[in-house]
């Protein structure tokens, strides 16, 4: 407000910034709130195969033949080289494939899996050693 010479003016200039400054914010929210859900769908699907992970690696690491195979500590990549998964319904099924390697060798683990719900089931889960020896570890 300016007082001048007994006239009082009022300046409508910082109430039509503030406006402005809402609206664009309100914009920017509701533009962003898709990329927020899609991170959150992205984090849920992340969260999902860290399961499946983790409970292949518990299955590899509790096999005799690969402990006698790689030896202790092994080390286990758990971010597969090449993974893949489908989700039909509650239904999530697909490969997956990581590094292992021990102090006495290095391999590769295969998965086939298909969880539903909280329980996970396997096809296919084995691990190839470096010479190419075969160790299936449902076969266990």
């Amino acid at each position: 407000m300016n007082l001048d010479s007994g006239n009082v003016q009022i300046s409508c200039r910082p109430i039509l910034g503030c406006i402005v400054l809402i609206f664009f914010c309100g914009m920017f929210s509701i533009l962003t709130l898709p990329l927020g859900f899609g991170a959150s769908v992205f984090a849920g699907e992340f969260g999902q195969m860290g399961a499946i992970r983790n409970d292949i690696a518990d299955k590899v690491e509790a096999n005799p033949q690969i402990i006698d195979a790689f030896g202790t500590p092994m080390e286990i990549r758990m971010l597969g080289s090449n993974t893949s998964f489908s989700l039909e319904g509650n239904v999530r099924s697909g490969s997956y494939e990581a590094p292992i390697g021990g102090p006495l060798g290095s391999g590769t683990i295969f998965a086939e899996y298909e969880k539903v719900g909280e329980e996970i089931s396997y096809s296919e889960l084995i691990v190839v050693t470096s010479d190419e020896r075969v160790i299936d570890i449902l076969s266990n």
